[in-house]
């Protein structure tokens, strides 16, 4: 157990950097930290997702978007996978990679998403009434 807590030192600390702009110092923090969360608790943990998530911001931050749109597509993915596509936890992220896509200027990607997003809430609510 002490390497997942290796592992949550790692992100936070990458975290920490990622904040402060210093985003040469946090990628291979997160790499590191995504390496151990893998390998010890699978692809599809919260934390794993986080990590996979944080990589995302990174990368779409530093316009590095094949990057970016990867971590957060596999993020979304596996979210999807637990959670359940429809899920407001789902929408949230589809919100926030929409948003980072937009300070980009990927406007029109950026569009879909939010569309994507807004109607996620309604569904839920559709589907749990009874």
């Amino acid at each position: 157990m002490d390497h997942l807590k290796v592992a949550d030192t790692l992100s936070t600390l990458g975290f920490i950097y990622d904040l402060h702009g210093d985003y040469t110092t946090a990628k291979p923090l997160y790499e590191r930290a995504l390496t151990i969360q893998e390998s010890n608790l699978g692809p599809t943990e919260p934390k794993v997702l986080q990590t996979l998530h944080n990589l995302g911001m990174l990368y779409i931050l530093q316009r590095d978007t094949v990057n970016g749109d990867l971590f957060f597509q596999q993020a979304i993915t596996k979210l999807e996978k637990i959670l359940g596509s429809d899920h407001p936890e789902v929408g949230k992220v589809v919100e926030l990679y929409a948003s980072l896509l937009k300070n980009v200027g990927r406007q029109e990607e950026a569009e879909t998403l939010l569309k994507r997003a807004e109607e996620i809430p309604a569904k839920s609510m559709e589907s749990s009434k009874p």
